[in-house]
């Protein structure tokens, strides 16, 4: 499909596409490039794969939310409630309904970004993960200090194998033990010894 071609009737579309396609229709009479200048997107390529089946998967791709941000800011009398899930009618009143918007008229988005239903459930979503970055961050703590601790406990018990070891008479103590026992520091490799009084 060209850039500058109307949107031909399709089957199947998933019905945001459809919901999508019906305000392509009403404020661009069907002309994908015309509605995408309105709602300010580089390029109505965006536009135009999610009318096109994806040969990959053999699909139509969903509506990027590049996409449903721009409709939010420039149409302030659409429902994004009937946008997003179809619930509802198109329009917040009937009078938008037969008022369409011509592109000229469209210098700034009708809503501010942060007034937007869309923007307000992406921030929702980046106050979510900063909370989890956050939990993150004290868990990574308790694992270093944890594992200082164990660190610390299998030094201890390195210095209670040797202990045990010096307990032994000289005789029953294995050659590599008096080695290691000539050093002030105790050896790793008592750490885990099966070794018995």
């Amino acid at each position: 499909m060209q850039e500058n071609e109307n949107i031909l009737s399709m089957n199947e579309l998933p019905p945001l596409n459809l919901r999508i396609k019906g305000l392509i229709e009403h404020y661009a009479n069907g002309s994908v490039k015309k509605f995408s200048e309105i709602i300010q997107l580089s390029s109505s390529q965006k536009i135009n794969r999610i009318f096109n089946i994806d040969k990959r998967n053999g699909e139509f791709p969903e509506a990027s939310s590049d996409i449903l941000i721009n409709i939010a800011n420039m149409f302030s009398e659409v429902d994004m409630n009937w946008l997003l899930t179809g619930k509802g009618s198109m329009f917040r009143n009937e009078q938008a309904h037969t008022t369409p918007v011509s592109t000229t008229q469209i210098t700034q988005p009708a809503l501010p970004v942060e007034e937007s239903f869309i923007y307000k459930m992406y921030k929702d979503k980046d106050e979510e993960n900063k909370a989890l970055i956050r939990e993150n961050g004290h868990l990574e703590e308790r694992v270093r200090m944890l594992e200082s601790k164990l660190s610390d406990c299998a030094h201890s018990d390195a210095l209670k194998v040797q202990e045990l070891v010096l307990e032994l008479p000289e005789t029953a103590r294995p050659a590599a033990t008096k080695q290691h026992l000539s050093t002030s520091e105790p050896s790793a490799s008592y750490a885990g010894s099966p070794l018995q009084k």
